[in-house]
C-alpha cells in the first residue's frame, strides 16, 4: 500500500462494485486517501462480494461509511487499515443488508454521530476477527462499533480508548445479537462502555473490561 496510492481528492470515491461482482474481483495493495462521496468515501459495494486486501483507507468522507459502504453485499475484506475517516454513520464502514467478513483489521481515530468505527444494521450480519479498534469516536453511541436491527460476531477485539458522547463508548447494540470473545475493552471514556437497547443483547466471553471512565461493568451476558 505504501508505494501505490489513490489520492481522490477530495472529488470522488475510488472503486465502485455495483454489478454482482464476486470474489474474483480483488482490490489489494492500495493506498486510498481523501475519498469522498454520499456511501463509501473509499468504495462502495452494492450487490456484489469482492475482495478487498492490504489496502489502507486513510482522511476519507461520507454521509454514511466513510471509507467503505456496504449494501446488500458480501465482501471480505481483511489485512486493511482504516484511520481518520468520518461519516454521519459508520466513520471507517457501513453496512445494510449485507455480510462482509472482516479480518486483520485497524481502526484508529475515525469518527461519526453513529459506530465511530464500524456501524451495521437492516439485517446486515458482521463476521470481524483479529481487530484493533483505537481512539474512535461517535457524538452519539457506539464509539467503536454499533449494531442495529442486525448480527456481529466479533473475535479477539481490541478496544482502547474509544469515546461516545452520549452512550455505548465501546460497543452499542440496539435490537440486536451480538457474540464478542476473546476482547480487550480499555480505557473507554465519557459514555458508559456498553450499551444495550431492545431485544437481543451481547454476549461476551473471555473479555477484559478495565480502566474505562464509565465503568467497567458491561451490560448483556457473559459467556465466560
Amino acid at each position: 500500500p505504501e508505494y501505490t496510492s489513490i489520492d481522490c481528492e477530495d472529488e470522488a470515491r475510488a472503486f465502485l462494485f455495483a454489478d454482482g461482482e464476486d470474489t474474483t474481483s480483488i482490490v489489494r495493495g492500495f493506498t486510498i486517501i481523501n475519498g469522498v462521496a454520499d456511501d463509501g468515501g473509499g468504495i462502495l459495494i452494492s450487490g456484489a462480494s469482492p475482495l478487498i486486501a492490504d489496502c489502507v483507507f486513510h482522511g476519507c468522507d461520507a454521509a454514511r461509511g466513510g471509507a467503505v459502504a456496504c449494501i446488500d453485499a458480501s465482501p471480505i475484506m481483511r489485512n486493511m487499515s482504516i484511520d481518520t475517516s468520518s461519516a454521519s454513520d459508520g466513520g471507517a464502514i457501513w453496512t445494510s443488508g449485507s455480510a462482509p467478513h472482516i479480518a486483520e483489521a485497524t481502526f484508529i481515530d475515525n469518527s461519526a454521530d453513529t459506530g465511530g468505527a464500524i456501524s451495521a444494521g437492516n439485517g446486515s450480519n458482521v463476521v470481524l476477527r483479529s481487530a484493533e479498534f483505537i481512539q474512535n469516536v461517535a457524538t452519539q453511541s457506539g464509539g467503536a462499533v454499533r449494531v442495529s436491527n442486525g448480527e456481529a460476531t466479533l473475535t479477539n477485539a481490541t478496544m482502547l480508548a474509544n469515546a461516545a458522547g452520549g452512550s455505548g463508548a465501546a460497543v452499542s447494540c440496539v435490537d440486536s445479537d451480538m457474540t464478542i470473545a476473546g476482547c480487550i475493552v480499555a480505557n473507554s471514556t465519557q459514555a458508559p462502555v456498553t450499551e444495550c437497547v431492545g431485544e437481543g443483547g451481547p454476549t461476551f466471553s473471555f473479555c477484559d473490561f478495565y480502566g474505562n471512565e464509565g465503568g467497567d461493568e458491561f451490560c448483556g451476558t457473559s459467556g465466560a
